[in-house]
């Protein structure tokens, strides 16, 4: 009997879980981290204090994220990914690609790399 109450509870457990959709889609969460290397930016960067090196080893023009925080908004980064503003008077040689989920992630996580220790 109380396997078959254990049994039942479990059953309609499950069916609520279904029903109001708790397990969402969306999820797992992405980290801007993973986006940052899905997206090859590695390829002209790294963050050093994330353990993130560049791709391209002849680049001697690497630029490290390490603490791009420290002096750049939120906005300003994805004014600058979208090719909006200038920095140092160049625009980024890529416009970013992709759902604006991933890039609100990336530019909050490039926002969040700071010299700063929490």
């Amino acid at each position: 009997m109380k396997f078959f109450a254990y049994l039942l509870t479990i059953v309609i457990c499950f069916i609520f879980i279904l029903k109001y959709d708790i397990i969402s889609q969306d999820y797992p969460v992405r980290s801007g981290s993973i986006i940052f290397l899905e997206k090859k930016c590695n390829s002209c960067h790294s963050v050093k204090t994330q353990a993130i090196e560049c791709d391209d080893t002849t680049n001697k023009s690497i630029t490290d994220l390490s603490t791009i925080g420290d002096s750049l908004e939120s906005e300003i980064i994805k004014d600058y990914l979208k090719k909006k503003v200038k920095i140092n008077n160049k625009k980024h040689p890529v416009a970013f690609k992709g759902k604006k989920d991933d890039f609100d992630t990336l530019c909050n996580w490039l926002h969040n790399l700071s010299s700063v220790l929490y």
